[in-house]
């Protein structure tokens, strides 16, 4: 109680002093007045006695000053107005906070069930990708697993056509030597048959033409 009447005499003292002060001055004591009872007003917030306690003091300083007002005191209408002006900037501060409280409220509502659906969207589609990815990922390996036996198998039967082949050739080989050999060997008898008879038939010719020789001479 005795914080509030001391604040009411300070209040009551910076009231007459007002009208001394410049008008720069003056501005930077409204300011200072207003961050006062701002910060008065917040620290009092959590107490509702000295809040009703503070709001009374302040009504009945603006009702002394209505009345100063209403007498013909200058001094006292100044102060008054600056009260009701200080009154209504702090009316219009607490609405406007208000309302951005509220507009905060309603965007929140607003934002948060786009932010789930997009989160879900988001999920799903993730979800999709990797399972799409897996799936991927399996197929091309079985592909690969089909592709390397069937080109294993292809290779298989082609070296085994390549070895039937190659057997073919070799006894194919074999039969055409044995078959040069017995050639070879038939020819060659051929010939030593045939040069025999000729050497039989010179021998013969060669011996004929001595005896008649012989029996030329004799």
């Amino acid at each position: 109680m005795y914080k509030i009447v001391s604040d009411k005499r300070g209040t009551r003292k910076n009231f007459e002093n007002v009208h001394n002060l410049t008008p720069i001055e003056e501005e930077s004591e409204s300011t200072l007045c207003f961050k006062e009872t701002s910060s008065n007003y917040s620290k009092q917030e959590g107490s509702s006695y000295r809040m009703k306690s503070l709001y009374t003091s302040y009504q009945r300083i603006l009702r002394k000053s209505e009345e100063a007002e209403a007498s013909g005191d200058n001094d006292e209408a100044e102060i008054g107005l600056r009260d009701k002006s200080l009154k209504t900037t702090v009316e219009q501060l607490k609405c406007r906070l208000s309302q951005v409280e509220r507009e905060i409220v309603a965007l929140k509502r607003y934002q948060s069930p786009q932010k789930c659906q997009s989160h879900e969207r988001c999920e799903i589609l993730r979800r999709d990708l990797l399972t799409w990815r897996d799936e991927h990922e399996k197929r091309i390996s079985s592909q690969m697993v089909s592709w390397q036996l069937a080109e294993s198998r292809r290779i298989h039967d082609k070296m085994r056509y390549m070895k039937k082949v190659y057997v073919n050739i070799e006894r194919h080989l074999k039969t055409m030597k044995k078959q040069s050999v017995k050639f070879s060997f038939n020819f060659q008898r051929q010939i030593d048959s045939l040069y025999a008879k000729k050497c039989t038939t010179f021998v013969f010719f060669y011996k004929r033409i001595n005896v008649d020789e012989s029996y030329a001479t004799v």
